[in-house]
């Protein structure tokens, strides 16, 4: 009787022995699996910072060029207005001219 009991507890013993180290296998892999997760984390923070950092240098890079072609625009709309009135001043200059020498003929 006493053999049979300390056989069945030491089947008890290798059952909880199989039991911890699976517990220890299983401790093993949740710290690796957190630190991949934080891996992961970290990762996808910067990747989403870096991503937004570089949507804004390309937006703020159009917007400034968008803003130094209207400059340019309005510069050349206004020499084409004071070309135009220089034009026009000397067309009027040539018709009076012309109208004087039909006036004289």
């Amino acid at each position: 009787m006493y053999n049979m009991i300390m056989g069945k507890l030491d089947m008890l013993i290798e059952r909880l022995d199989a039991q911890i180290k699976r517990i220890d296998r299983l401790e093993e892999a949740m710290t690796s699996l957190k630190t991949t997760v934080i891996i992961t984390g970290i990762s996808s923070s910067l990747a989403i910072i870096f991503g937004v950092a570089g949507f804004n240098a390309m937006l703020l890079s159009n917007m400034t060029a968008t803003f130094e072609s209207g400059k340019e625009t309005a510069t050349m709309q206004y020499e084409t207005r004071r070309i135009l009135l220089e034009s026009d001043a000397l067309i009027k200059k040539m018709q009076e001219r012309l109208d004087k020498q039909a006036a004289h003929d």
